[in-house]
């Protein structure tokens, strides 16, 4: 299995966040959920939903898909976003949905645990596969069987308030970590519930961690050759990074409110108050979502960090099937899944964006789609073009042991006084143990079987 670079694909506006992913069975050519006569049967899909996927595109996207599909119907549970994360859980309770969509960081798990079922055979008598990117397919590729279909990529940029700004005197985004500080002090005006940066420190801690122990010339993780994961929590740049977090809290510039979810958090941008924050390049979306103009949206380059490198997050999302479902089940989410990366699909999100002001500039997985419908800012799209040459997957193996340097950026970065080298060899111990082990077994029993 090899940590194959998404970026290889190309960059369109494709608005992310309307994007609801979904999963499926072999495509026979019939109608969905049809019998040999092409009679039609009445199908329910389950699928775990949080408030955030809750958008109006997405809806709107489900009511275009009844219309066409109407012996499917599609159940949405609301979940939080702690269930969501607790996809395992559910199915080894057999109470999963049908179909699940996750980071790519995840699926190589899911795929190993037995959780995601093969869609090689779904895919011989798929006539739209040539359209979509071989790289973006061969990224949810395990043991040389398809798991997962990919949905869209984006980039982790660092957004900022252009009002707030241009009030401050401010006239360009910061470029590195000192930059970025000052720029936060200036921008931090508590009479006003004004702060400079948005952090996340409450949950997900990993996913944003990443980036500075990269920026600081180090890694979590690191893969073998054999695909087998190795852990490297005793990285110089971990302690690094840890102190840059304890310099921006220190400082009391980000938000006062430490236990704010991510989505909280990021309304917190989107309603004025935090003038910067990182969020993939499909964020205009969603800040326009919830308020924002998308004139006032600013976007640029994560800042560089003591390595002198610039480095980025290339991040995406799939949609996969659960092994346990039948087989009438799974043909209607087949159907879903190709409904909802189709051309005409995704060219209607790329109107409804436009029709916001700007379509979210995000890697796009087809060949075949005319990107100029999302009428891009050029602003947004260039922070994406720079961005793209040195973007670079998450952390090899995170979502087996993220959880484990979440916990440890939580104890380390909120308490000046915490051992940092003693907490992260802590967890990385843990996590041998609890995780690593059995996640090389499953691979090496996959590539000798």
């Amino acid at each position: 299995m090899s940590n194959k670079r998404l970026g290889c694909i190309l960059l369109a506006g494709l608005m992310a966040a309307g994007m609801i992913t979904g999963c499926g069975s072999k495509d026979s050519g019939k109608n969905s959920s049809g019998n040999a006569s092409g009679e039609q049967k009445q199908v329910t899909l389950t699928h775990w939903v949080t408030s955030a996927m809750q958008t109006d595109v997405n809806l709107k996207k489900e009511e275009r898909f009844k219309e066409k599909y109407p012996n499917i119907k599609l159940e949405n549970v609301m979940v939080t976003d702690d269930q969501l994360s607790q996809l395992a859980s559910a199915f080894a309770s057999g109470t999963n949905p049908d179909f699940g969509e996750v980071g790519q960081p995840d699926m190589a798990k899911y795929a190993y645990a037995g959780m995601a079922m093969e869609l090689d055979g779904f895919m011989e008598d798929w006539d739209d596969l040539k359209n979509f990117h071989q790289e973006s397919l061969d990224n949810f590729k395990y043991g040389g069987k398809q798991y997962a279909l990919p949905s869209y990529s984006y980039t982790m940029n660092l957004f900022y308030n252009k009002p707030m700004f241009e009030e401050a005197g401010i006239t360009e985004a910061p470029k590195t970590w000192d930059e970025l500080l000052e720029t936060a002090k200036k921008l931090t005006i508590p009479e006003k519930g004004q702060w400079g940066f948005n952090l996340l420190v409450s949950q997900w801690t990993e996913w944003w961690f990443e980036y500075f122990v990269w920026q600081a010339g180090g890694d979590l993780t690191k893969e073998n050759e054999d695909g087998t994961l190795a852990l490297t929590f005793d990285d110089p740049a971990v302690e690094t990074a840890v102190d840059f977090y304890r310099q921006l809290i220190d400082a009391k510039v980000i938000q006062s409110d430490l236990t704010l979810n991510y989505e909280n958090m990021q309304k917190e941008f989107a309603n004025g108050h935090a003038a910067m924050t990182l969020m993939g390049s499909d964020g205009i979306a969603q800040f326009s979502g919830w308020g924002m103009k998308v004139e006032d949206i600013g976007m640029a380059e994560l800042p560089v960090g003591p390595s002198g490198e610039k480095v980025t997050q290339l991040g995406g999302q799939c949609g996969f099937i659960f092994s346990n479902i039948d087989e009438e089940t799974a043909q209607a989410a087949w159907t879903w899944l190709t409904f909802d990366r189709s051309k005409e699909e995704t060219e209607w999100v790329l109107k409804n964006g436009a029709e916001a002001g700007s379509a979210s500039p995000t890697v796009i997985v087809r060949n075949d789609v005319d990107i100029s419908l999302g009428k891009i800012n050029p602003e947004y799209q260039a922070a994406v073009d720079a961005s793209l040459p040195y973007a670079r997957l998450e952390f090899y193996g995170k979502g087996v042991v993220g959880t484990y340097v979440d916990a440890a950026v939580q104890k380390t970065v909120l308490d000046p006084d915490a051992d940092v080298k003693a907490i992260f060899q802590e967890q990385q111990e843990l996590a041998q143990k609890e995780a690593v082990d059995s996640f090389n077994e499953d691979i090496l029993a996959a590539e000798n079987g």
